[in-house]
């Protein structure tokens, strides 16, 4: 048949096509053009037509065909006196028409694949909508705070802070603004360049732009709240707890546990290296005022935190009893020294400017632990500061001093 002659399996949908672009059917074309064909190279018609098989004339039937022998093939061998010009171009001419339409309904390509359709453009935007939201999603995290959730930055590029410098720069993040009291801290000499002071005043936070604003200010977190998130930590907790509640809210989970497992390392070790020094059964005091009239006593907290909290150096009883743990440290008379004077004493002094003699005076100079050499005048201002960099910072100056006096009594 002519379907199958050009290439369409489908004879129905080929007829139906031919019709709609021709005005008559495949095979009437097909008569009429003999017709005019054996009118033109016979110059007349028959007088009497050939005899009609089957009671159905051949000359009036668009399926005849299958009425005559070798049914399609017999059809296939006449199909000559078509012109083949005249049928590959309409055969062309369906090709694109099914092809354009193909294309707009997702049907099978020859290679097996499936055209897709054009989405409409509605569902276009949806999809750009949907996109957008899920990227906000990304660049976004809700995190648990002791004032309740805070949405945070994935990854804050612009961080405030007024008391936890220190924190930060440990995970590696360099604020764009701090107190300027953390920033003189000397442990993170060198690490601060570039960093803003912005005291407690707003309109330098606010000149900032940051995108995330931590706060150890209680009392300041709902004027911070009005210029970025803002979260609020307890600046009297464990430096522990501080650093991994901030690897979380700044997104450096790893890096606060890589400084943890660093630092228990350190403790570790510079435990190991006080053992051989302090024996057993001997404890350990932290003053501070040198030989001021009144001084300060320190428990596991503040100057104390270092010595007596991350290393665990024993505490004389007397401090334990007089010192109320929620406060961690108590104001003593100078002439009490030495009813707390352990058999080593740590005394915070400023030490740009004060040193003293403690062998000459009348109360200090009969205490064992200054008989002995084993008072430590350390810089209060640099043990002021509880920040994880400070406190490593203190104790390895803790073990440095110790070891430095060990090694000079053994020389003599």
């Amino acid at each position: 048949m002519i379907a199958s002659a050009i290439g369409y399996q489908d004879a129905y949908y080929f007829s139906n096509a031919f019709k709609k672009y021709m005005g008559i059917s495949p095979q009437k074309y097909r008569k009429q053009w003999v017709e005019e064909d054996v009118t033109s190279s016979a110059g007349r018609n028959y007088i009497v037509g050939s005899p009609a098989p089957c009671y159905i004339p051949s000359y009036d039937n668009d399926n005849y065909y299958q009425y005559l022998d070798g049914g399609s093939d017999e059809m296939l061998r006449n199909i000559k006196r078509v012109p083949m010009a005249l049928l590959m171009a309409f055969g062309l001419l369906l090709s694109a028409c099914s092809g354009g339409s193909s294309g707009n309904t997702g049907a099978a390509t020859g290679d097996g694949s499936t055209a897709q359709s054009k989405a409409p453009a509605s569902q276009v935007n949806s999809s750009s909508e949907n996109n957008t939201n899920e990227n906000v999603q990304a660049t976004t995290r809700i995190v648990n705070t002791s004032l309740g959730e805070v949405e945070v930055p994935a990854n804050p590029q612009r961080v405030v802070t007024d008391f936890f410098l220190g924190h930060i720069l440990a995970l590696n993040v360099k604020p764009v603004g701090s107190n300027g009291v953390f920033m003189q801290n000397p442990y993170l000499e060198g690490k601060v360049s570039g960093i803003e002071d912005i005291s407690d005043n707003l309109e330098a936070i606010t000149g900032l732009n940051p995108d995330l604003i931590v706060t150890g200010n209680a009392k300041s977190y709902d004027a911070y709240c009005k210029i970025a998130p803002t979260v609020f930590l307890d600046n009297s907790a464990p430096v522990r707890d501080q650093v991994k509640e901030l690897g979380v809210i700044l997104g450096k989970e790893a890096e606060a546990s890589a400084w943890l497992t660093d630092f228990e390392q350190k403790v570790t070790s510079a435990k190991e290296s006080l053992s051989s020094i302090i024996k057993e059964g001997e404890n350990v005091t932290v003053f501070d005022g040198g030989l001021s009239k009144d001084i300060t006593l320190y428990g596991n907290a503040h100057t104390g935190r270092t010595i007596h909290g991350e290393l665990d150096l024993p505490m004389n009883e007397n401090v334990i009893r007089s010192i109320d743990p929620k406060v961690g440290w108590a104001t003593i008379s100078n002439e009490l020294a030495g009813s707390y004077a352990g058999d080593y004493i740590f005394m915070a002094v400023n030490a740009k400017v004060e040193s003293f003699d403690y062998t000459s005076d009348p109360v200090w100079g009969t205490l064992d632990a200054v008989k002995n050499n084993e008072l430590y005048e350390i810089d209060g201002y640099k043990f002021y500061f509880s920040d994880p960099i400070s406190v490593m910072g203190q104790i390895q100056d803790i073990v440095d001093m110790m070891e430095e006096r060990a090694l000079e009594k053994s020389k003599k």
